[in-house]
């Protein structure tokens, strides 16, 4: 552990928990998903430039589960919200949530 210390003054800020807690999450990457597993509807938004989450990451889980759905945000970040396309692709993503999901919406909380 002694080696990884010098990146954790630029880590630190995102794991207030400590050094030990970014060290548990490093290790959550080793494990492969088993994507063929998931059996629900899955619908995904994601920027192509998201420097927190690849878009890589993305591309792999569209391709691993069947059926799943993929809106992929041009030059788009991890901040998803802020992207011009934002209100067509959550419109898209509350339609099949409402297809899918069986779950029903106060068109006024969306607003």
């Amino acid at each position: 552990m002694i080696d990884a210390m010098p990146i954790f003054p630029a880590l630190g800020p995102c794991y207030p928990a400590g050094f030990d807690a970014m060290c548990v999450d490093i290790d959550y990457y080793k494990i492969k998903i088993p994507f063929d597993q998931v059996k629900v509807p899955v619908h995904m938004i994601h920027g192509e430039c998201d420097n927190d989450i690849p878009y890589t990451q993305a591309v792999q889980a569209h391709k691993g589960i069947e059926g799943s759905i993929l809106i992929t945000e041009k030059n788009g970040t991890h901040s998803c919200q802020n992207h011009p396309e934002w209100n067509a692709h959550i419109d898209q993503q509350m339609a099949f949530a409402k297809k899918n999901c069986g779950m029903q919406f106060d068109q006024a909380i969306l607003d």
